[in-house]
């Protein structure tokens, strides 16, 4: 399953400025939860216990957990980032995510020392592209609205610029299968 790279700045915005409401509380448990399970180690346990609803079927139905709740939880961080007026938290969490996002490519890249790093390289293209285009984008938007009295149309065309990204970030691997 793909995510997305916008959709997981989000979701993460939303683990973290949405805390206090409810829906994002259980399906940030079902996302972290699920990511858990779903990983080779901890995706065995299931089976030892013998659940019998998840342990009867293929081990990437608890991944589609991770997808259908991050996908909540990226509605509720868009909804949270629109809505936001501290410009500041707005700009250091995209500042974060950028540099959470290398330090998870270097440490990937450090991984696959042995293998073919063109290979990697090629596949990590685009997402340093979307992320840079998203960030570029995003950091605009926040400085316009800072001197912006009329926020509204500047709001429509910043959603237009994120489904747009997004489309062609899911469109893109898509396309690849």
């Amino acid at each position: 399953g793909y995510f997305g790279i916008i959709p997981l700045f989000f979701a993460f915005f939303a683990m973290i400025f949405s805390r206090k409401n409810s829906f994002v509380r259980f399906f940030s448990i079902v996302f972290v939860v699920s990511i858990l399970l779903s990983l080779k180690g901890l995706g065995e346990l299931l089976y030892i216990l013998r659940i019998p609803l998840i342990t009867s079927g293929s081990g990437e139905r608890i991944f589609t957990l991770v997808l259908f709740s991050g996908t909540f939880l990226s509605g509720f961080g868009l909804s949270a980032f629109m809505v936001m007026a501290d410009r500041k938290k707005q700009f250091f969490s995209i500042l974060g995510f950028i540099l959470l996002f290398f330090i998870v490519m270097v440490s990937s890249f450090a991984l696959h020392i042995n293998s073919s790093q063109a290979v990697l390289l090629q596949h990590i293209k685009f997402p340093f592209i979307i992320l840079g285009i998203f960030s570029i984008g995003s950091l605009i938007y926040l400085w316009l609205l800072s001197w912006k009295k009329q926020n509204q149309p500047l709001k429509i065309i910043f959603l237009l610029f994120i489904m747009a990204i997004t489309f062609f970030d899911l469109f893109r691997f898509g396309y690849r299968f």
